[in-house]
């Protein structure tokens, strides 16, 4: 009745910009929708203000996309063309976001071309299936679009990526066993799935993705990181288990002087253990710098020579015993003097023990470690 005495009222916006055609479709109500189509047809695409998943605002479309009403989004795309909002957000996008399986069959019907449409920002509607942990909705999208499985954003990541990051295992599942490749491939930067998953700590995905590529164990990134550096240094002992327990097909050894200390670490310990960064790093100096007396405890479980390997380059050659010595870390000091006594008298290319260095930084209870060591060795 108010659009027959004021017509005008259809174009009247409320709320965070949402005009009466934005409400109408959230309800579903299809004749209302035809009413204000009627009076308005302009402002049918008009997007609402920014939403919480979508900085340019949302169509009408979109809207019935997001709140799973298919008919309305039907009669929509029936009578308008399907415009995208400021960020590139069409409405396969919402409804893969939101995981309304429904919604993202009538678009790939309807509009098949939109699944592999891209936002602004190169972000699929796959990825945001994946992300959010729609499963449903990314088979729907990757059967009718199998090459979704490798586009990647502007950071070249893949929905394989994203559902490792948020550890959404079943969306994983569908993605390794279609691609199983993409468990190693890398991003910006070089880091692959497997890396953000120790990084992380999600174990099961990270098992995932070890299953389908044992080599993504030793995969490094640009800065020479592997799974095993990013584990160690964020404290995930279940995810350094799983990389220490992997059977990994190449191990990774760069130049610089380096080589023979990763393949002597490479025979003593498993190769995602051994495997030392650009500046000669292993996860057993990430561990013992950090602290981390478990992760100390199991990286030497099997391997207690690398007690004494010392790095190279930028930490002039000091010994784990030295860094726990200089961190003040007394109980990550012990488990190295147990598993290596003679490490107490390693010394760094300035000749100084972990005792000196241990003094130097007044580290009191690594002292004292140091001496009652000492005092037992005599």
């Amino acid at each position: 009745m108010l659009l027959g005495v004021a017509p005008e009222t259809a174009l009247v916006p409320c709320g965070p910009g949402f005009l009466p055609i934005h409400w109408a479709v959230q309800g579903g109500d299809v004749s209302l929708i035809n009413l204000l189509l009627e009076a308005a047809p302009e402002r049918a695409t008009a997007t609402t203000a920014a939403s919480y998943n979508s900085s340019g605002g949302l169509t009408a479309a979109a809207v019935s996309a997001q709140k799973d009403q298919p008919e309305a989004l039907q009669l929509l795309l029936a009578k308008l063309a399907m415009v995208a909002n400021k960020e590139g957000w069409l409405p396969i996008h919402s409804a893969a976001s939101e995981g309304h399986a429904s919604v993202v069959e009538v678009l790939l019907r309807l509009a098949p071309e939109s699944a592999i449409a891209s936002t602004r920002e190169q972000y699929t509607a796959a990825m945001m299936a994946a992300f959010s942990g729609h499963a449903a909705s990314l088979k729907l999208l990757i059967d009718a679009a199998p090459e979704l499985l490798f586009m990647t954003n502007r950071e070249g990541c893949t929905c394989t990526y994203f559902a490792a990051e948020m550890g959404h295992v079943d969306c994983l599942q569908l993605l390794l066993h279609r691609a199983p490749a993409l468990a190693a491939a890398p991003t910006e930067g070089g880091f692959t799935a497997a890396h953000l998953a120790a990084t992380l700590g999600q174990e099961a995905t990270l098992q995932l993705l070890l299953e389908a590529a044992p080599s993504a164990a030793t995969a490094l990134t640009d800065k020479g990181s592997t799974p095993a550096h990013l584990a160690a240094e964020k404290g995930r002992t279940a995810c350094l288990q799983l990389l220490m327990a992997a059977a990994p097909e190449t191990a990774v050894v760069g130049g610089g002087g380096r080589a023979a200390v990763v393949e002597l670490l490479c025979s003593l310990a498993p190769e995602s253990a051994g495997v030392a960064r650009n500046d000669g790093v292993t996860p057993l100096f990430v561990a013992v710098e950090n602290g981390r007396e478990d992760l100390v405890e199991l990286l030497l479980k099997d391997a207690l020579d690398a007690a004494l390997l010392p790095t190279c380059g930028a930490l002039e050659r000091v010994g784990p015993a030295h860094i726990a010595a200089m961190q003040g870390h007394a109980g990550v000091l012990k488990r190295i003097l147990e598993a290596a006594p003679q490490a107490s008298e390693q010394r760094d290319i300035e000749g100084r023990t972990p005792l000196d260095v241990a003094v130097q930084h007044c580290r009191v209870k690594a002292v004292q470690v140091l001496q009652e060591h000492r005092g037992r060795s005599s």
